[in-house]
């Protein structure tokens, strides 16, 4: 069941290289008289010492070829290189025509080699084009353009023809050249084109001929179709109506001109038009129509906090920080975003290093212990000049009050954490319970001994500031807040205070806000207030 000797010897065999051997199998051409082609053979010297190798051609292909080469010394190891010339004679026969490349060597141990020649030399197939040119416009004014049309017809064996087309205007009557172009084309089959050609504005009426001609095979042959066209006479005034649209101002036509101040006049009228449309429309858009003297407003500096934009100006607004020592009181309906607008100035507080405590009775503040990624909030901060990427966290400690009277606060420690929120998660007290939560921490800071400062250095944050008021159950809490109104400022301690309505609030809670903060709401109490204190524009804008 093994191998046969003859397999393994067939197989060594492949496995030895030949002593000499050759990089190709056959040499072939196909030839036109009187043209040539190069080609070349590698002999590779596969033994340990110098070979000679010597060339020979033989059979009917042996007239053909020219060795560059008879002899060649190859060293050990090494391959050369010879080209061989292919070439048909003008005078030779059309025919194939083969032979014997025979390669014998200086050693009979050497076995010769041999490469197959053919060579097939063959009629050269001779291009061969027509050509039609027909005038488009038979009749053509002095100064215009004649259109001609033309079609080349590619009637030969050869697949593609590079022509030449050379076309002249002539004189009929004396065929006078007075007008020429030309151009070079390649054509497969056919190819049909349209061109046109300048007439003088000199030229005299009659008979024209457009001819057309193209040159071919080396220039020597050629293709010619003429075709005729009147030249005639202009109206009189036609051509007065040309020499005037011809006439130019500071380089630009007339009739351009008039066409500008028309285009011009009409763009002015439509753009009022649009304009005083868009005044309108824009008008009943609008929710803030009063006036506002913007230099009046808090500027940008390194103690201001940006609030947002001026509304209907597009201005940025500007909150001094150091203001808030004198508190702020935000008031809305349900919805109106109170609370989104407060988290908006307590972000540029931290922004500033400012520490941030919240009394939270929705666990709502917490949204700040991660970037912002809600879309109804994102695509708005290209309205504001912001970018999505400046989303972030910010450092928030999170406290949980359940019971007042476990409750303890170091308020001290909570304002050294610079930059940072402290928020009192207080959605599962009672008003009652609430109301004795806020009293601790505003108690906390009477007991916390702190410098006096004229700089806003501490905020503290009571949303839903409403369930402290006598009517929903709160005492003590109350009181003390109104106490922390008073006296928090000399500590450069601030306090924001949120609540669905302003009226409510009475005595040192009152007359110690500094900032108002009103946003929509439909009570009437806050919005006779509005009305009385700034007019009634604000009233209808807070109703909005």
């Amino acid at each position: 069941g093994g191998a046969s000797l003859e397999d393994i010897t067939s197989e060594i065999a492949k496995a030895i290289p030949p002593p000499v051997s050759l990089k190709k199998n056959a040499i072939e051409a196909v030839l036109y008289r009187g043209e040539f082609k190069l080609d070349s053979i590698t002999l590779t010297n596969n033994l340990k010492s110098n070979v000679i190798a010597r060339l020979s051609v033989n059979g009917t292909a042996f007239p053909l070829v020219t060795l560059e080469k008879t002899e060649i010394n190859i060293p050990s190891k090494e391959e050369i290189s010879t080209q061989i010339k292919l070439e048909a004679p003008d005078d030779i026969r059309y025919g194939t025509y083969t032979g014997m490349l025979s390669i014998d060597f200086n050693s009979s141990a050497i076995p010769s080699l041999s490469l197959p020649i053919t060579i097939k030399v063959i009629e050269k197939m001779e291009p061969l084009l027509d050509v039609k040119v027909e005038a488009i416009t038979k009749e053509v004014y002095p100064g215009e353009h004649l259109k001609f049309g033309t079609t080349i017809y590619n009637m030969g064996q050869t697949d593609r023809v590079d022509v030449v087309m050379n076309y002249s205007v002539k004189v009929a009557r004396t065929e006078e050249v007075i007008e020429t172009m030309s151009e070079t084309l390649a054509v497969d089959t056919s190819k049909s084109f349209y061109r046109s050609i300048n007439i003088s504005k000199d030229t005299n009426p009659g008979q024209y001929i457009i001819e057309a001609t193209g040159t071919y095979a080396y220039n020597n042959k050629t293709a010619t179709s003429l075709d005729t066209f009147q030249v005639v006479s202009e109206p009189f005034l036609v051509r007065i109506i040309k020499e005037a649209l011809s006439f130019r101002m500071y380089g630009i036509h007339i009739w351009q001109l008039f066409v500008i101040i028309i285009i011009i006049i009409i763009l002015i009228r439509a753009y009022l038009k649009m304009k005083e449309k868009w005044i309108e429309e824009a008008k009943k858009r609008l929710r803030y129509t009063f006036p506002v003297d913007l230099r009046k407003l808090p500027r940008k500096s390194a103690r201001s906090l940006w609030i947002g934009k001026i509304a209907e100006a597009g201005k940025d607004a500007y909150l001094d920080m150091d203001d808030l020592t004198v508190h702020l009181l935000a008031a809305g309906g349900t919805g109106s975003g109170k609370s989104v607008a407060a988290m908006g100035v307590v972000e540029e507080l931290l922004d500033k290093g400012i520490p941030v405590l919240v009394f939270d009775p929705t666990m709502q503040w917490t949204g700040f212990m991660k970037p912002c990624t809600e879309d109804h909030m994102t695509k708005f901060y290209e309205e504001f000049g912001m970018k999505k990427e400046r989303a972030k966290a910010y450092k928030t400690n999170l406290i949980y009050v359940e019971d007042p009277d476990k409750f303890e606060i170091d308020v001290k420690k909570c304002m050294e954490k610079k930059g940072e929120l402290t928020i009192f998660g207080i959605s599962k007290l009672r008003s009652g319970h609430m109301d004795k939560a806020v009293q601790k921490v505003i108690d906390s800071v009477f007991d916390a001994s702190l410098p006096e400062s004229s700089q806003l250095k501490a905020m503290l944050v009571f949303d839903e500031v409403h369930r402290l008021l006598p009517k929903y159950g709160g005492t003590r809490g109350y009181i003390s807040l109104e106490r922390g109104m008073r006296e928090f400022r000399k500590w450069g301690l601030g306090m924001i205070m949120i609540s669905q309505v302003l009226s409510d609030f009475r005595g040192a809670v009152r007359a110690n806000v500094g900032t108002e903060l009103q946003l929509r709401t439909k009570y009437s109490g806050d919005l006779n207030r509005v009305k009385e204190k700034y007019g009634g524009n604000y009233v209808k804008a807070v109703v909005k």
